[in-house]
């Protein structure tokens, strides 16, 4: 006799929990492959003399002379201290300008939030290769189109872009959506009773301000600073458009330097990027241990929504900086990019000279569209992204899925493996990639496909966390709903939970194709002249010295995105409505 529970006999229980695992173990392989496997084949290679490939031999001959080698070199040393400060001071920018944005739509009674939220986020859809070579254009210390005004006005008042200080601006203004975005929701939720408790004991609004709600969110403060920190270390399009020219090298441009070599110093090259790993490593594990050891309590039972600020005569000047803001990262870099992709050439002596007439022209744009490698490489970048993006979403749908919704042994593991890509800078990801699929028994070195594989890799925890966030507002009533009648692991997630997720699906799809696309330092290693992409030609195009046709192909790379993007929001609004 067998016992039958809910439609399901105790005989085909086992068969029931086979599902999910099934699904665990291919996750696990893959996984492996994407991410741990590339990753110990370069930390192979920094300490063997053989090919790292060849793991047995490999570990037979390892020899840790490379690392004495470099680490003893006064250039990374240079290299490195030029990344800290650079990475450093564009963190403390970002984290100040994400801080304003959010305490102003979180904590004011400013009009418009909408927009200025809106706004606040722009940065995120500009390639980072755009925003610096945008910026070279307005404010190179000599040609520079702002220092041309500066220079008719009469001030003896020069910016120049090409310096720490430039640096620090791309990377303070371009990267303050991330510190935005953590920062909003601790302010929108913070407990008003100390904010009242101040004001009740005579404190102004300012001074209540400063010595209660800033110190109640000073850990969300500090960890905005370390992600953004993170981010920026493995930055290769910035120090490489804005520092190299002036001859200073950071981590990323030094590693560059190694595998670009004649000949190629690919074990070198392999122990500067144990370095960046570790930095990185470093700078994630102080922000988890910040998040993990916050203690002050913002968000209690009895809470109710935060008082606003009343900004009243400030009002103007908070919307003049918002505008401000609006105008350095959008409005001012397209300006320039549209004005060099119609102008015969970059040399202006004056203002009247910027709007001549007379050097207006269309070649640039009939250059691009008659030149192969740039067509295809915009072909390459829409066939790449909507693989990665299809793909990458599958897998960390899944990987969520296995996560989030199920007691499955060894879902703790596949989240910790998700987690591996935040400490490997996306040029590690490039040198790794190389190294591993190169002798690899399945020939996908030099095609499109080992570029979406390393996207994958690159932006699974972007893609598992953005799945795991839409799963986790479906009750798990629905799934037991449907296993009680009757329904299989796999009907019940392609019936039940697909359909439900589908919003989040579509949202993961789109930031896996938006990533991918925009990515320089995971392609710059692994394309072909047949499998380039629309970001390495746009930086060829710029090492080369055609201002014109790479202002055509930024241009281009923008309308794309943005064209996918409100695509994709009608979609994603039709499923959220149905």
């Amino acid at each position: 006799m067998q016992l039958s529970i809910g439609g399901m006999t105790e005989r085909a229980a086992p068969r029931r929990r086979l599902g999910p695992l099934l699904v665990v173990a291919p996750l696990f392989a893959v996984l492996f492959f994407l991410i741990p496997y590339p990753i110990g084949i370069l930390l192979l290679g920094s300490v063997s003399r053989v090919e790292p490939t060849r793991i047995g031999e490999a570990l037979r001959h390892l020899d840790f002379s490379y690392y004495a080698e470099m680490y003893s070199s006064p250039a990374l040393y240079q290299a490195t201290l030029n990344s800290v400060i650079g990475c450093v001071g564009g963190a403390l920018l970002a984290m100040l300008t994400g801080l304003f944005f959010a305490w102003v739509v979180a904590r004011t009674d400013i009009k418009g939030k909408g927009a200025i939220e809106i706004i606040a986020i722009m940065p995120l859809f500009i390639s980072p290769l755009i925003a610096s070579m945008a910026w070279s254009i307005l404010a190179s210390d000599r040609a520079g189109i702002l220092n041309i005004f500066f220079k008719d006005l009469g001030w003896d008042f020069r910016l120049n872009i090409y310096s720490f200080t430039g640096i620090w601006f791309v990377l303070g203004v371009y990267y303050a959506p991330y510190a935005y975005l953590f920062l909003t929701p601790a302010l929108r939720r913070m407990d008003p009773v100390l904010e009242e408790a101040s004001t009740i004991s005579g404190a102004s609004t300012w001074q209540t301000v400063r010595r209660v709600t800033f110190p109640l969110i000073i850990h969300p403060i500090l960890s905005a600073a370390l992600l953004v920190f993170v981010i920026t270390l493995g930055l290769f399009a910035v120090p490489a458009t804005l520092a190299v020219p002036v001859n200073l090298h950071f981590l990323t441009t030094y590693l560059f330097n190694l595998v670009t070599g004649n000949p190629p110093a690919y074990e070198k090259a392999a122990t500067v990027s144990v370095l960046l790993i570790a930095l990185t490593f470093l700078g994630v594990f102080l922000q988890r241990q910040i998040i993990g050891k916050r203690s002050f309590v913002t968000v209690t039972g009895k809470s109710t929504q935060p008082r606003l600020l009343k900004l009243r005569r400030w009002r103007p000047v908070v919307l003049a900086l918002v505008l401000l803001y609006l105008c350095l990262t959008v409005v001012l870099p397209y300006l320039a990019l549209v004005l060099v992709s119609v102008r015969r050439f970059m040399f202006f002596t004056s203002v009247a000279s910027i709007f001549d007439a007379n050097m207006l022209t269309t070649q640039h744009f009939q250059f691009v569209w008659s030149h192969a490698q740039a067509i295809r490489s915009i072909g390459n970048s829409l066939y790449m992204g909507a693989a990665a993006a299809l793909a990458g979403s599958l897998l960390c749908f899944l990987t969520s899925y296995c996560i989030h919704r199920t007691e499955l042994p060894g879902r703790k593991s596949l989240d910790y493996l998700t987690m591996i890509p935040i400490a490997v800078p996306g040029l590690v990801i490039g040198v790794a990639y190389l190294w591993a699929w190169i002798s690899f028994p399945v020939p996908i070195y030099g095609t499109i496909w080992v570029l979406a594989l390393a996207y994958v890799a690159r932006f699974v925890p972007d893609g598992v966390r953005a799945a795991g966030v839409n799963l986790l507002q479906v009750h798990k009533e629905l799934e037991e709903s449907s296993r009680i009648h009757g329904g299989s692991f796999w009907q019940t997630l392609w019936r039940v939970m697909v359909p439900l997720a589908r919003p989040g699906l579509l949202s993961s799809m789109l930031l896996l194709f938006i990533l991918s696309v925009r990515e320089l330092g995971s392609s710059i290693f692994l394309y072909t002249t047949e499998s380039i992409v629309l970001s390495v030609q746009i930086y060829n195009q710029w090492e080369s010295g055609e201002l014109g046709a790479t202002a055509v192909l930024s241009l281009v790379q923008t309308l794309l995105l943005v064209g996918v993007v409100v695509l994709a929001r009608k979609y994603v609004m039709r499923a959220e409505a149905a």
